[in-house]
């Protein structure tokens, strides 16, 4: 009876925890949605408009000059949150349950997990899973910016879970239920370096039981191959194209960034500036406290009047951890005592990755920043912090394990205890998580996009070609928009979405465009030389202008802005390069111009018509082609645009584009191609162009992205590997793999 009671009491207390989290966004935004920053967040409220316009294409531009970075990662998260899209009908509803998605994932699954090291230890299992989700680190980190990363606190403990089901079991439903949730979760596999975060300090886990005690794997490699495969098959379909992205690279594409110098020499003084902290924090599961006064975040205001004060209760974690590691070895036998070796030593690396600042260790980290590849881990307490606080918190419930053995007085006391700090530990997540705008003390990021802005979009959309680019003013720092309600504290502030909406691209800052033409733009601005400024922005395909009236004065004085610059966008400059008005919003706060001197983003030297089909395809008809003459195309450079005689199809991977070996970059941006009229008569039939009683050419060309391929190529070799896959998995059905 007893028994039954306890399990109905963690049940009541797992629905309770789960409606909590349920209702934790509703607390949070108050109605409004939580949207802007790097990434936008538009996904979770707007995921058809992010599906059309960015998820199915290789060449990408968001408020900024384009590149070749793969979205195909997001495809199957953004089909899901568009049908649940068509369901709730309710944009505020679909993002408060995007919210609290990967906190109830990563809270359920990671008590599934534990429990499969532990046993059937159901309050245990649940306070670890509470540290995880609901710590200080996972809300500083993950759950304030809520970024990309955020669904590896769903996605780590999901698929460890299903690993180690299957390792002891073998049972072939566990790898299906993995790789159903990899795929859907396919946008946390992206987040390459948060993941590389996790595995690094794992990895020195596995060493040490390799040196130390035995071969973790042995026995179990057949299955943890199998497994492997099976999650990586169904990734293929974003993970060839991403490769091919940063092998097949143009200017300014993920790989070109990630080994420039500029990246790798910024290791160091990054490192350096972050590396003030200590592990006092950590091991009380806070972030660290110097990090917040160094930038002074918000964040520094809740550690004065909040933190500081409750923070000798923490101590309680670090309590249970010294119990746990001086009786580890009584009170562990087998398999637990070695998984406990394997976690506390992947804690001490997590620890130290997350930390740096310990003597010399320090040193060895910025040594490491050496090595290729490494520099993506400057920004080490970002990276690494939801390996630490997984890895942490995996160590935390092992040891309460211990004390229940091993001071059964104590453990009781010492669980309640934990709960009730993490309790009061979450409080101030409103204050955290809802903060003003870094360098602001008015202006907050929760916003329900203004009607004003969502009509002006629908109108530039079927107003102006998206073929050519917007240049929107004032401009700022990081190719942000703001877009303010009327209230004048509510604002959007985050990479552009006016692609989302409108199918056009916006320039709205100077980190908008690579250093040079960034570097040229300002000059002309400063300097009042408007002739220039309308050449250079007619060589990046700028043909509008756009301006926005009603950014609040506090976001102009904040660091988004740079004052100095900010005053020479005005009205002399405007009437300098503007040709008339387009479009203005009902309130006067959003006005589109056409711009002086506009360009065409497909030009020759003679007649010429062209189609933008999608962001990879474009239709072009040269008319009376009769010399050797140029054809420019204003995007940035790749060596994967080629020109085709025919219609994109599958057929491309075998068929030869045209006047390839004449393609080369446009200076100072686009590509260019010389077209040779006898050349396509002598080397061509007939049935490929017109030819015109004076000798010139008719001719219909194809322009085409080809790494825009490699999508589909990955997505065949997905379902090709996983069929095969299935089709092993169904033959040893009535045997358990071994």
């Amino acid at each position: 009876m007893k028994i039954k009671i306890f399990k109905v009491f963690v049940v009541l207390l797992n629905l309770f925890i789960v409606g909590s989290l349920l209702y934790l966004p509703y607390y949070l935004f108050g109605g409004r949605l939580f949207l802007g920053g790097d990434d936008t967040r538009f996904y979770y409220a707007y995921p058809t408009e992010v599906l059309n316009s960015l998820a199915f294409f290789s060449w990408n531009n968001i408020s900024s000059l384009p590149s070749n970075i793969t979205n195909f990662h997001s495809i199957p998260f953004l089909i899901v949150l568009s049908l649940l899209d068509t369901l709730l009908n309710s944009k505020i509803h679909l993002f408060y349950l995007s919210f609290s998605l990967p906190l109830i994932l990563g809270f359920i699954y990671f008590q599934k997990l534990i429990r499969e090291f532990i046993g059937k230890e159901y309050l245990i299992s649940l306070t670890g899973a509470l540290i995880y989700v609901l710590s200080p680190i996972t809300v500083v980190s993950h759950i304030s910016h809520f970024l990309t990363p955020v669904w590896l606190i769903a996605l780590v403990p999901i698929i460890f879970y299903y690993y180690i089901s299957f390792i002891r079991r073998g049972k072939a439903v566990d790898i299906l239920k993995a790789v159903i949730w990899s795929i859907f979760l396919s946008i946390a596999y992206f987040t390459i370096a948060w993941i590389l975060g996790l595995l690094l300090p794992l990895l020195v886990g596995f060493i040490f039981l390799c040196i130390f005690v035995e071969n973790p794997l042995k026995n179990r490699l057949k299955k943890t191959v199998i497994f492997t495969s099976f999650i990586i098959s169904s990734q293929l379909f974003w993970v060839v194209p991403f490769i091919m992205s940063l092998v097949y690279r143009g200017e300014g594409g993920l790989g070109e960034k990630i080994v420039s110098k500029g990246f790798i020499d910024s290791f160091s003084p990054t490192v350096n500036a972050i590396a003030t902290g200590n592990i006092i924090y950590p091991l009380l599961t806070f972030y660290h406290r110097q990090i917040a006064f160094d930038y002074d975040w918000q964040l520094k205001n809740v550690f004065l009047i909040y933190f500081d004060r409750v923070l000798p209760f923490s101590l309680v974690f670090i309590i249970i951890l010294f119990l746990g590691v001086i009786r580890y070895n009584q009170a562990l036998g087998g398999n637990k005592k070695k998984m406990f070796l394997f976690i506390f030593i992947s804690f001490l690396a997590a620890l130290y990755l997350f930390t740096v600042n310990i003597g010399f260790l320090k040193y060895i980290f910025l040594f490491s920043g050496h090595i290729p590849g490494f520099s993506i881990f400057r920004n080490f307490t970002d990276k690494f912090s939801l390996g630490y606080i997984f890895i942490y918190s995996s160590l935390l419930s092992f040891c309460l394990y211990i004390i229940k053995k091993s001071f059964s007085k104590l453990y009781i006391p010492l669980l309640l205890a934990v709960i009730i700090v993490i309790v009061v530990n979450f409080i101030p997540v409103k204050q955290i998580i809802n903060s003003p705008v870094w360098t602001t003390n008015d202006i907050y990021q929760t916003v329900n996009l203004p009607q004003e802005y969502l009509t002006f979009t629908k109108q530039v959309k079927t107003s102006i070609p998206h073929s050519e680019n917007i240049i929107a003013f004032p401009q700022n720092i990081a190719s942000y928009a703001i877009i303010t309600e009327s209230n004048g504290k509510n604002a959007y502030i985050g990479t552009s979405p006016f692609k989302f909406f409108t199918g056009v691209n916006d320039l709205s800052a100077s980190s908008s465009y690579p250093i040079e033409i960034s570097n040229n733009i300002k000059d002309s601005i400063k300097n009042r030389n408007y002739k220039n400024l309308l050449i250079y922005l007619e060589e990046i395909n700028v043909g509008y202008v756009m301006v926005t009236n009603n950014i609040p004065e506090e976001v102009k004085k904040s660091y988004l802005f740079d004052k100095e610059y900010l005053k020479f966008q005005d009205k002399q400059m405007f009437d300098s390069i503007i040709d008339h008005e387009i479009l203005k919003s009902e309130k006067g706060n959003y006005v589109l111009y056409r711009l002086k001197n506009s360009p065409k983003i497909i030009s020759t030297d003679g007649e010429i018509e062209y189609h933008k089909i999608n962001q990879v395809l474009y239709q072009i008809k040269l008319k009376n082609l009769k010399d050797i003459g140029h054809l420019s195309f204003l995007e940035s450079y790749h060596p994967g645009w080629k020109l085709y005689l025919s219609s994109p199809d599958i057929l491309y991977l075998i068929k030869k584009p045209i006047f390839d070996s004449t393609h080369k970059a446009l200076w100072p941006y686009g590509n260019a191609w010389i077209i040779n009229p006898n050349t396509i008569k002598n080397s061509l039939g007939k049935q490929f162009y017109n030819e015109n009683k004076d000798g010139s050419i008719d001719l219909t060309l194809t322009l085409y992205f080809f790494p825009q391929l490699y999508s589909y190529i990955g997505a065949a070799m997905t379902m090709l590997s996983l069929l095969v896959g299935v089709i092993y998995l169904i033959r040893n059905k009535k045997n358990e793999i071994v």
